[in-house]
């Protein structure tokens, strides 16, 4: 495998909403990593629904304030990249709790693959991903092509070439940021995207027993799609119709041609 020049990457810290709070618990984690904070895009300052609404066949997904807010934010995260000059830098949420081992990694470019566009280095949800068969091995983590779903931007490294293709496809925004990285894009021809196993990082709401109290740094993204209380009826309905949309998105999946790509694996955080 061809390495990159060694070399440390740009970090950049989104502080969420701007709470002051938040930045020390993360000045915290990266002593010893230089960083550029990035004053988040306020959403209550901002047009748009500040709830989610329920999604309906057939209309288009109207995106929250706070969910606007996070697009713009992480775009200006990008912006300052790519006038930075730079080749690589590393996007960080201020709410992510991060591995003893993050210093290291950013230290150099050294342990990306060659042709990455995107590597994902956080870790969301607890279910198993679809990952590409080829392995690089970053240290004694695993790099592999990510195949499925993996929704969340707390965490990932970003190439310039894709940073500049990221600006131009949000100019205008149809889907939450993490859907559209980590879900939407995969299939692209264009861009590589790999994830990092074990993860680097992960959100504080992700991982109750960090040490930080349960929902002391809760975005406003998090707490405006907390979904409301849902009638008896639809909750039912809502589980009967679940086998039969989960088999059509298997299927879905089969024919798409990645099932033959790789295999599903636990990711983790370390």
């Amino acid at each position: 495998m061809r390495r990159k020049r060694a070399r440390g990457m740009l970090t950049y810290v989104i502080n969420l909403e701007c709470q002051p709070a938040r930045m020390a618990r993360m000045a915290g984690q990266l002593a010893g990593v230089p960083f550029e904070r990035v004053p988040a895009v306020e959403g209550r300052l901002l047009d748009g629904p500040g709830r989610r609404a329920p999604e309906r066949p057939g209309r288009a997904l109207e995106l929250t304030r706070y969910e606007l807010a996070l697009i713009a934010s992480h775009k200006e995260a990008w912006r300052r990249f790519l006038a930075s000059g730079e080749t690589w830098c590393c996007v960080l949420e201020d709410d992510v709790i991060l591995s003893p081992d993050f210093p290291d990694f950013m230290r150099s470019a050294d342990w990306l693959p060659a042709g990455a566009s995107i590597v994902k280095i956080e870790s969301f949800g607890r279910r198993k991903l679809f990952l590409g068969a080829k392995e690089f091995v970053a240290r004694d983590r695993s790099l592999r092509p990510l195949l499925s779903t993996h929704l969340g931007t707390a965490g990932y490294v970003l190439e310039r070439k894709a940073a500049a293709i990221l600006q131009d496809r949000t100019s205008e925004v149809r889907r939450p940021i993490d859907n559209l990285l980590f879900e939407d894009l995969l299939g692209d021809k264009t861009l590589k995207i790999y994830q990092m196993a074990p993860a680097l990082c992960i959100q504080e709401s992700q991982l109750p027993n960090a040490g930080v109290p349960s929902g002391e740094f809760m975005s406003t993204i998090q707490a405006a799609n907390r979904k409301p209380s849902v009638a008896l009826h639809k909750k039912l309905l809502r589980e009967v119709k679940r086998p039969f949309v989960s088999f059509a998105n298997a299927i879905d999946f089969v024919l798409s041609g990645r099932f033959a790509e790789g295999k599903f694996r636990n990711v983790g955080f370390r």
